[in-house]
């Protein structure tokens, strides 16, 4: 073989501004790529625009034409790479220019090729040979469209088991944000666990790619799909989640810790179809962990030759293709019994013959995975009395999990205490919460009632005292009524009594009243049925008119002499201190003060 030097090409190609660049292969064979799958000895890069610095739309190698590539803009640049070793014949590719809103048709793929497209609402894929092992050196397309533009594609795994690998480098399955491999990856699955519940594209397209390398296989996925306009319904219509049928290949293989298995998806409601040959896998996480199962129905037809003809469950434990799987029993007629794996892989295979049979309901099969530890259990895993470690989800759900009945009498008592225990809790916090409500309600109340005193002009407090004192000269029928007064204010105003406790907002200094003796008063010339001219009220004088229009009235606290004297020399309170507040409120008068 001859040796060349290493070498690059690149290639610009310039359309019309208002024209797209177009680039389709109709040959393509360059060397492999490496262990990793990655393109670093001879590849073909393209970009989208002018130079290498624009974005990447795929770097391509090996003996696989590449799609048909369009770009943004109506630039395109290409790099053909070689290294100094193995030759191959090349590539042939032919460039257009296309208009703006050209969109690329979904090819159709050569006869015998792993290639497929789906337009409708709802469907599902999986890899060759689901359940049973995939191929090696595989190489299979799925692209999912919708024919609303507007439209989004959802995809999810019910069932995966892919070989494991750092980086997913080996077997895989890729997930692309539009109808081709050049399109936005999303992700890259492989191994055991089951991808994220849902995987949505932006667009209404979504490739996806399966990979596998020339050893070791699995049993490969199964995918499930809609547009977004349909959506995914609700396992069938079942209201046991963890119930599967043997038959529905979207559980064909099964990485659940634990559930019950049935001949049919409407069992106890009909019996089973005939000439089936159905099988699970169940498969665990962990390589020391077993599968329990518990044979708790089963009603087939009797026969002489169970497993050779006829109808009849197979439980088997180990990986159905491998040398060491042994075969836990064959089971036809009527019975129950557990059974218990040696190894983390365990089959059930279900098979009837052409011969109806409408009266038989067919079997139901519990299984859990666990381990055993002494020392307790890891976190997340519920201890059975018999040191089995099973998953929490499974305890009180009315099967026989740990197999000697601990998760359904001591987990349904301890799951019984656990919602007591919730419900007293919330309904303490609830009377707590309550309580605490009132008080704050209780204390506003009360600090807006200090702030904002009411007083009522119809009910003044008043004190009644007889001016019966020798020292006293105004007559006792008149009544004494208590007054405030206020820094801002001119008069005095009747007011109810005083209030107990000091205020701390709005506070103002108290007045400073010098004692004085009043003059005794002086009649005139005031008859005796002569009413006053004025009545004291609320902090302002108000005209006989006025206050005769207000009920009740009050009455006069005093008659006006003949000639009024000053405000400033007519001050007769007596007191020997104010409390402060916006309005400082005197005790009622007393006669002997006056």
């Amino acid at each position: 073989m001859s040796r060349r030097a290493p070498m690059a090409r690149f290639n610009s190609v310039t359309m019309a501004s208002y024209r797209r660049v177009r680039i389709f292969f109709s040959s393509f064979t360059l060397e492999n790529p490496n262990d990793l799958n990655i393109c670093n000895f001879d590849y073909l890069a393209i970009y989208d625009g002018g130079s290498d610095v624009d974005p990447s739309l795929g770097m391509f190698c090996g003996p696989q034409n590449p799609p048909a590539t369009i770009t943004t803009g109506n630039e395109l640049y290409v790099v053909f790479h070689t290294d100094s070793s193995i030759q191959k014949t090349g590539f042939r590719a032919e460039i257009t220019d296309v208009p703006i809103d050209y969109v690329e048709p979904v090819p159709t793929p050569a006869h015998g090729l792993c290639y497929y497209t789906y337009t409708e609402e709802h469907g599902v894929f999986y890899s060759p040979g689901f359940p049973d092992y995939y191929g090696s050196s595989l190489k299979c397309t799925y692209i999912v469209t919708s024919s609303k533009a507007d439209n989004t594609i959802l995809l999810r795994f019910p069932s995966f088991d892919v070989e494991e690998s750092i980086n997913c480098v080996y077997d895989y399955v890729e997930i692309r944000d539009g109808d081709s491999e050049t399109s936005e990856l999303l992700n890259r699955y492989c191994g055991a666990s089951l991808p994220e519940n849902t995987i949505s594209s932006t667009g209404p397209a979504m490739f996806v790619r399966f990979r596998s390398d020339s050893s070791n296989v699995f049993k490969g996925f199964y995918a499930e799909y809609a547009d977004s306009d349909t959506g995914f319904q609700d396992d069938n219509g079942n209201s046991n989640s963890n119930q599967f049928s043997v038959c529905d290949l979207s559980h064909a293989a099964l990485t659940e810790k634990g559930g019950a298995i049935v001949s049919h998806e409407s069992y106890s409601q009909g019996s089973y179809d005939d000439s089936q040959y159905c099988t699970v896998t169940i498969i665990a996480s962990r390589a020391h962990e077993r599968i329990f199962f518990d044979l708790i129905e089963i009603d087939l037809p009797p026969s002489n030759d169970c497993g050779a003809s006829g109808d009849y469950l197979q439980l088997l434990d180990g990986d159905a293709s491998a040398q060491n799987s042994e075969t836990l029993g064959f089971f036809c007629g009527q019975g129950v019994g557990r059974y218990t794996t040696e190894n983390s892989f365990a089959v059930v295979r279900f098979i009837s013959d052409s011969v109806p049979n409408s009266e038989l309901e067919g079997f139901k099969l519990v299984y859990s995975i666990f381990y055993t530890d002494e020392n307790g259990c890891e976190d997340g895993d519920w201890h059975c009395d018999n040191n089995r470690c099973i998953a929490k989800n499974l305890i009180c759900d009315g099967y026989d999990h740990c197999r000697d009945n601990s998760d359904e009498e001591r987990g349904c008592r301890q799951l019984s205490t656990r919602i007591w225990m919730i419900a007293v809790g919330v309904s303490a916090a609830i009377i707590i919460m309550v309580v605490v409500a009132g008080c704050l309600f209780y204390k506003w109340s009360n600090r807006k009632s200090a702030l904002n005193p009411s007083y009522e002009a119809s009910s003044p407090t008043s004190t009644a005292a007889p001016m019966n004192s020798a020292n006293s000269q105004i007559p006792a029928s008149k009544t004494m009524t208590a007054v405030t007064i206020s820094r801002n204010d001119d008069i005095t105003t009747a007011h109810s009594p005083r209030r107990l406790g000091r205020r701390h907002s709005n506070a103002v200094e108290p007045l400073e009243f010098t004692p004085t003796t009043p003059p005794p008063p002086s009649y005139g010339d005031v008859t005796s049925n002569q009413e006053p001219t004025k009545y004291l009220e609320f902090g302002r004088g108000k005209s006989k008119t006025e206050s005769r229009s207000r009920e009740p009235r009050l009455k006069p606290l005093s008659l006006l002499p003949s000639s009024e004297p000053t405000r400033e020399s007519t001050t007769v309170l007596n007191m020997e201190s104010l409390p402060t507040g916006s309005r400082n409120v005197l005790p009622p008068i007393k006669n002997d003060d006056r």
